[in-house]
């Protein structure tokens, strides 16, 4: 398991094994308070981290608008959010 893709099937995988979905997983890895998941995101909000964190969001939005570049949900929301 030496690609990315591999990588990222094994995970998804894994998950299904323990019956979580992907969306599942990201947040209560993004909002949980244990210690250790803590550690692993401690640069999210920060300079250090920052470009990463905007690859996230621009990757989240991406998806809503592949599926249907009409559907105003991800235009909405960052307008609730303004």
């Amino acid at each position: 398991m030496k690609t990315e893709l591999g990588k990222v099937l094994h995970v998804c995988k894994t998950l299904q094994q323990l019956s979580l979905t992907p969306k599942k997983f990201f947040i209560a890895f993004l909002e949980t308070s244990n210690i250790d998941l803590a550690i692993r995101r401690q640069y999210w909000g920060t300079l250090t981290g920052w470009d990463l964190t905007l690859d996230v969001l621009h990757a989240i939005r991406n998806l809503t608008y592949k599926s249907d570049p009409q559907n105003p949900l991800w235009r909405n929301f960052i307008l609730d959010e303004a």
